[in-house]
C-alpha cells in the first residue's frame, strides 16, 4: 500500500497547551461536563464527569481530568483510543544539538493509500500526542 502525503487534508494545527489542552483531549475520550474551576480536594482544578462513571472525589461522581499533555502514562490513553479508531500513527524524534522535538504523524486508509491527516510537532511526546489526536479528530 502506498503512503500520500496532501497538504490539503491535513486539519488546521492544534496550539493549545496545558489544562486547555487536557480538557479538549477529555472530552475527546467522552468526559462530560468538563469545568476547569471546580472545587476539589487539593483546591480548584480541571474535573468532569469520567467516561468510566468509576466514582469521584465528592458524591457527584466528578473526577479530576488527567494531565494528557503532560504526563506520558496519561497521554497513552489517548493512543489507545487512536489504536482502536480507523489511524495508524507513527513518532518521530529529532535530538540533535540544542533541538529536541517529537513529530507524531497519524494517517488513515482511503482507497489503496494511506492519507495522512496530521503531523504535529512538539517539545514533548505527550504534548505532540495530544495535539496530533485533535488535529485527526478535527480532520474526519
Amino acid at each position: 500500500m502506498k503512503e500520500e502525503i496532501q497538504p490539503s487534508t491535513l486539519s488546521r494545527q492544534i496550539v493549545k497547551t496545558g489544562r486547555d489542552l487536557d480538557a479538549e483531549v477529555a472530552r475527546l475520550l467522552g468526559w462530560a461536563n468538563v469545568e476547569p474551576d471546580c472545587y476539589t480536594p487539593i483546591g480548584k482544578e480541571l474535573c468532569g464527569d469520567d467516561p468510566e462513571g468509576t466514582g469521584g472525589f465528592n458524591r457527584t461522581g466528578r473526577k479530576i481530568v488527567p494531565r494528557y499533555s503532560e504526563r506520558i502514562e496519561a497521554a497513552m490513553q489517548v493512543v489507545e483510543r487512536l489504536i482502536n479508531a480507523p489511524f495508524r500513527y507513527r513518532v518521530l524524534t529529532d535530538q540533535g544539538g540544542d533541538h529536541k522535538s517529537v513529530l507524531v504523524e497519524i494517517k488513515r486508509i482511503s482507497g489503496d493509500a494511506w492519507i495522512y491527516i496530521a503531523r504535529v510537532e512538539a517539545e514533548t511526546l505527550p504534548l505532540a500526542i495530544c495535539r496530533a489526536a485533535l488535529s485527526a479528530v478535527d480532520s474526519q
